[in-house]
């Protein structure tokens, strides 16, 4: 009765211990090697520099994470850029932000799904590669959260760009259907 029991208390244990094994073994770490040509290459500085007023330094804000998975890996990235821009040029750098996002993801290789959006309500990208989907969420400008001991002079604002990117890479290719179930992101 007692290596009846003994038997039906450690099979389970046995069987937990045996799926962490396997899934240790077959888990999948975030590298450049899963990370998508764009995120690699990608920085929105290129753009935003002649948009910057010139007597004004900015920040930048913003990081970098991923996770593992044994049939995905994910990968995200936040760009906070702060800075003072000319009221007038505040259309201009959202549109030149969207026209380059969109040549840097087909230079990329990456083929767009969906694009939306607006100026004044932010920009939207959903793509694919081979085995990559991924979202780019472009904000609207916003107040930029800058403390300043004298105020701008007069025609300039201190404004926020936030752009973030969410990837997931499959192991396996990207699975039937699963196009259409793009990685989250918030506007």
């Amino acid at each position: 009765m007692v290596g009846i029991g003994a038997v039906v208390v450690a099979l389970p244990i046995v069987g937990l211990i045996s799926y962490a094994s396997w899934e240790s073994a077959h888990m999948v770490y975030p590298s450049l090697e899963n990370e998508s040509a764009f995120l690699r290459a990608y920085d929105p500085k290129v753009v935003l520099m002649p948009f910057i007023y010139e007597m004004q330094g900015y920040t930048e804000p913003g990081g970098i994470g991923g996770g593992a998975g044994t049939r995905f890996v994910t990968h995200s990235a936040h760009f906070g850029e702060y800075f003072a821009i000319r009221v007038e040029r505040k259309g201009s750098l959202m549109a030149a932000v969207n026209e380059n996002v969109a040549q840097r993801l087909l230079v990329s290789g990456a083929q767009i799904l969906n694009e939306s959006g607006t100026s004044s309500s932010g920009f939207r990208f959903d793509y694919k590669t081979r085995n990559t989907l991924g979202s780019v969420s472009i904000r609207p400008l916003s107040p930029g959260a800058v403390h300043r001991n004298m105020p701008l002079p007069d025609g300039l604002e201190d404004v926020s760009l936030d752009i973030e990117v969410r990837e997931q890479w499959f192991v396996k290719g990207i699975p039937l259907g699963m196009d259409r179930l793009l990685p989250d992101s918030d506007r």
